[in-house]
């Protein structure tokens, strides 16, 4: 798709990338990302928190994040308080780290959508409009390639073009 790969990416340092992901992939097992999670939900955002979530996020292990921390009890009783608490979770991240809350986001809007969600979809993508970020619109682009769902490449090409534009 035009304008969401970089103009001279050989591919080269994506294969160094893909190790580093697979070693961070191993360092955050599923009791990590649990405790992870739980720290997540308790409201943890110090800056050991912050390093560690954009460890996760830049490792491609967002959505597997999210999906932890929607599985805590403590976030409601079913799955739309889980999702309006993790909203105002990420919000909160983004206010401190726009890049890890943007992600976080952006995978809480694919469990969002199905369900209709549509205060926690238009948020996020007020959010996406309303913000410049070049390292989440990098983050776009590559989740954009490995994506399947249409509606949700399409969301990221224009979460992209809001991220980029001037101004």
């Amino acid at each position: 798709m035009p304008g969401l790969r970089r103009l001279g990416d050989s591919g080269i340092g994506r294969r160094r990338e893909d190790r580093i992901g697979s070693a961070l992939r191993m360092t955050f097992n599923q009791s990590t990302m649990i405790e992870i999670a739980r720290n997540v939900v308790q409201g943890a955002t110090g800056p050991g928190a912050i390093d560690e979530l954009r460890e996760i996020v830049r490792a491609g292990l967002a959505n597997r994040l999210v999906s932890e921390i929607l599985a805590q009890p403590s976030l409601g009783k079913d799955d739309v308080a889980a999702i309006d608490a993790a909203m105002t979770l990420f919000e909160r991240i983004a206010d401190i780290e726009f890049f890890v809350g943007g992600a976080l986001m952006a995978e809480l809007y694919r469990w969002a959508e199905p369900r209709f969600m549509h205060h926690v979809c238009d948020a996020v993508s007020l959010w996406m409009s309303s913000s410049r970020s070049d390292e989440l619109a990098t983050w776009f682009r590559a989740a954009h390639d490995r994506e399947t769902d249409h509606r949700l490449r399409q969301r990221y090409q224009e979460w992209v073009s809001g991220l980029t534009r001037p101004g």
